[in-house]
């Protein structure tokens, strides 16, 4: 369920549709053409399997365009940082994990790239660092040092997101993301909020609604509403 308010989504439909917003006791319409077809299990599995195929191929061209536009094209922004192979996988085909949704897209992959390059800078500052001999003068602790880093700041602001790591690896290991320097870091926040406004638009076109929240899920709001009855239960029996 979306933590979106309903005064907001009822205002704004059904634009708010697209960002994720459903409204409570409304039954989903029948499909107005081939409904016995449409019913089937094959061409359910089928239209998902469509609706997943173009939403990678659009969003990966999305990201190709971005990185030619200026000003990624003059410092050679890789055509697609291959942490977002990954991140399509989860908000196309895995879309109702916490893992895909918005909140870790975006901040996830942004801080990982900070981490990630910030650790490279330190290694490299240190005389430590040598992309084309990695495995010398320690250099091979430098993408190991960044994605624990990442991972342990993901899992203490819960934002745990497997590409994210990637994202921490790449700007540590590989020479192309490398020298972008601080630069990775506008390019991978630019990348995430492209897949993101297309998630939106592509995924709630049909069948699928996403995200499933954006800041809170249910499952944190139903522990504060069970947390704050524990603490009125034992005030009231003291």
């Amino acid at each position: 369920m979306s933590d979106i308010p309903p005064w907001f989504g009822e205002r704004f439909y059904p634009l708010t549709h697209f960002i994720g917003y459903r409204r409570r006791n409304v039954e989903p319409r029948e499909p107005l053409f081939f409904k016995t077809v449409r019913a089937s299990k094959w061409a359910g599995q089928v239209e998902l399997v469509a609706h997943t195929f173009i939403a990678t191929w659009v969003s990966i061209v999305f990201l190709a365009l971005m990185s030619r536009g200026a000003p990624f094209r003059e410092r050679q922004v890789p055509v697609v940082i291959a942490a977002f192979g990954a991140v399509a996988v989860l908000i196309f085909a895995m879309w109702k994990v916490p893992a895909s949704q918005p909140r870790c897209v975006i901040l996830a992959n942004t801080l990982c790239a900070i981490i990630g390059v910030g650790i490279a800078k330190l290694f490299a500052l240190s005389g430590r660092l040598n992309l084309q001999e990695p495995l010398e003068g320690g250099g091979w602790a430098c993408p190991a040092t960044a994605l624990s880093v990442a991972l342990a700041a993901c899992q203490l602001l819960n934002l745990t997101h497997p590409p994210g790591g990637a994202v921490a690896i790449l700007a540590a290991s590989s020479p192309e993301v490398y020298a972008l320097g601080w630069w990775a870091v506008p390019a991978v926040l630019t990348s995430s909020l492209i897949m993101v406004v297309w998630a939106c638009l592509i995924n709630n076109i049909f069948s699928r609604s996403y995200p499933q929240y954006w800041i809170f899920s249910e499952i944190q709001n139903t522990e504060s509403e069970s947390t704050s009855s524990l603490d009125e239960t034992k005030a009231a029996s003291g």
